[in-house]
């Protein structure tokens, strides 16, 4: 639950809970010969950088990529349950209500810290200016973490209200409160303008929409994607026409 306020602190924490549980599933993972895909896909980015032009940089590179690899592995044979899938999407969505009031404070009250050792910094404006950014270094990083969040979240959601439905008024709470969580996470996609984050949201609402049998929700979707889509891509087209008009005008 710390990774998204302190990366710094719970990078250390999961490079520990990561050499455990290799330790503890290597029988599980030396048995499922896919996973060996993910061990020479890692060797070979490591060759290619040995080789490379600039190793120094290429080395620096390699950060993005394998530790995000040894999740991969390990975390498949960790998750087994259902039940551990859930636990695993609370830890990853409790704090983005937390993140996304932080960034709130740096876009509208001009909150701001400086380089913490702990690994995040709070810039006032967001980075880029204008765009929500919170804890991390550029709005497009939070943006997909809010992303993750939000399928989580809305996945936990539609697992209350069925039970709600089915009668289980005890998980009314729970419902709310995943709520909230939802309206939180949306709008800090909002707030973070990335067109990117918010298309691919909009194809998960559509996904649980059909899922759940909701066709109205799916029209609304496609008409919110529609308007974006127009928003997006219509100023440019018709600046575009009106810069051809007047090339004719000139020529003429």
């Amino acid at each position: 639950m710390v990774l998204p306020l302190f990366p710094g602190l719970a990078a250390l924490g999961l490079t520990v809970v990561l050499l455990l549980r290799a330790r503890e599933t290597y029988r599980y993972l030396s048995e499922r010969r896919l996973l060996w895909g993910w061990v020479g896909l890692a060797g070979w980015l490591v060759l290619t950088a040995a080789l490379a032009a600039y190793k120094t940089e290429a080395f620096l590179g390699l950060a993005n990529f394998l530790p995000f690899m040894a999740v991969a592995v390990v975390l498949r044979g960790l998750i087994q349950q259902p039940e551990q899938l859930r636990q695993l999407a609370w830890a990853l969505i409790i704090p983005s209500p937390f993140v996304v009031l932080l960034g709130l404070g740096q876009l509208f009250a001009g909150w701001g810290t400086p380089y913490l050792f702990l690994g995040w910094e709070l810039i006032p404006g967001g980075e880029p200016a204008g765009r929500l950014s919170s804890v991390f270094i550029y709005a497009n990083f939070l943006a997909f973490y809010l992303l993750i969040c939000f399928v989580l979240a809305f996945g936990l959601w539609f697992e209350a209200y069925g039970t709600w439905r089915a009668g289980y008024r005890a998980r009314g709470r729970r419902l709310l409160l995943l709520s909230l969580m939802l309206v939180a996470i949306a709008a800090g996609l909002l707030l973070s303008s990335s067109r990117n984050a918010w298309g691919l949201a909009g194809l998960a609402s559509v996904a649980f929409a059909i899922y759940g049998g909701w066709h109205w929700l799916v029209g609304v979707m496609g008409l919110g994607a529609t308007s974006i889509f127009w928003a997006a891509f219509w100023p440019v087209a018709a600046a575009r026409r009106a810069e051809a008009a007047d090339s004719y005008l000139y020529l003429g």
